[in-house]
C-alpha cells in the first residue's frame, strides 16, 4: 500500500515537473518576444485626451525614452507645483489653490496610484504652498507642509485634519 502511495506521489510530481518546464518555457519565449520589441525602436504616437485619466495602449518603452502613459486632470486653473507620494496609503497629493471663493487658501488634492483618480481637496493654508513631504520611513500618513503664510503644518491625510501647527518669523521654502 506505501508503495503505491508513493509510486502515486511521484507520478504526479513528475507530471506537474513537466507542466512546469512547458510554462518555464512558454514565459521565456514570451519574455524574448518583449526584449526584442524593447531593442527594437517603434513608432509611437500620443493621442491627447479630454477625460480625466487616458490610457494609451501603443506606448511601450524602447531606448530608455519616457513615454506618456497616462494623463490626470488635477485642475484647470494651475498652480499645482509640489507633490508628495505616501506608498502604505498609495496616495499622492499635490498642492493646489482653493477652487472656491467660500475657502479661500491653498491645500492639497489626494490623488489614488491604485485607479489614478483624483479625490478629496483639503485647505491647509492661506498663502501658497511651498513645499509638502511624508516621513521617509515611518509612513503613518502624516503630511509636512510649508507655505508663504509663515506657518509649517502637519496634517493628517487620513482623517482629513491639521494636527500640528508651527508659527515661523519668515515664510518657509521647504520641508522634510
Amino acid at each position: 500500500m506505501e508503495a503505491a502511495q508513493i509510486r502515486m506521489q511521484y507520478q504526479m510530481t513528475v507530471g506537474d515537473n513537466i507542466k512546469l518546464r512547458t510554462e518555464i518555457a512558454k514565459l521565456r519565449e514570451c519574455f524574448n518576444y518583449k526584449m526584442s520589441d524593447i531593442k527594437q525602436p517603434s513608432q509611437m504616437s500620443i493621442n491627447s485626451s479630454q477625460s480625466n485619466v487616458s490610457d494609451n495602449p501603443t506606448s511601450t518603452q524602447s531606448d530608455g525614452q519616457f513615454i506618456l502613459d497616462k494623463t490626470i486632470k488635477i485642475w484647470d486653473g494651475g498652480n499645482c507645483r509640489v507633490l508628495a507620494y505616501s506608498p502604505s496609503l498609495a496616495t499622492l497629493v499635490v498642492s493646489q489653490p482653493s477652487a472656491s471663493p467660500l475657502f479661500p487658501g491653498f491645500g492639497i488634492r489626494k490623488i489614488s496610484t491604485l485607479d489614478f483618480k483624483t479625490s478629496q481637496y483639503l485647505t491647509i493654508h492661506s498663502k501658497t504652498i511651498r513645499d509638502v513631504s511624508f516621513h521617509p520611513n515611518v509612513d503613518d500618513g502624516i503630511l509636512l507642509s510649508c507655505a508663504w503664510d509663515k506657518t509649517v503644518k502637519m496634517t493628517s491625510v487620513i482623517s482629513n485634519a491639521v494636527v500640528q501647527t508651527y508659527e515661523n518669523q519668515l515664510p518657509s521654502w521647504s520641508c522634510v
